[in-house]
């Protein structure tokens, strides 16, 4: 994924029907987050997202809120 340049952000692509969460993910990632997560950063990118993409996203999200909610 590469950051797209300001004059391309304004450039939306369709979002992705019947998103299925990939095997191996959190429990806790469902089809609204993926696709809620790709309509928030897909503006920012110039290459259309994946759920994949999507789903890395989500996962280190998660991961920093775990290491943030021990202390």
């Amino acid at each position: 994924m590469r950051p797209a340049n300001p004059e391309t952000r304004s450039r939306r692509r369709p979002l992705h029907d019947g998103i299925t969460v990939p095997e191996g993910a959190p429990a806790w990632i469902t089809p609204a987050l993926i696709r809620e997560t790709l309509a928030t950063w897909q503006p920012f990118y110039r290459d259309s997202m994946t759920v994949d993409d999507a789903v890395r996203i989500l996962a280190s999200v998660g991961r920093l809120f775990e290491v943030l909610s021990r202390g």
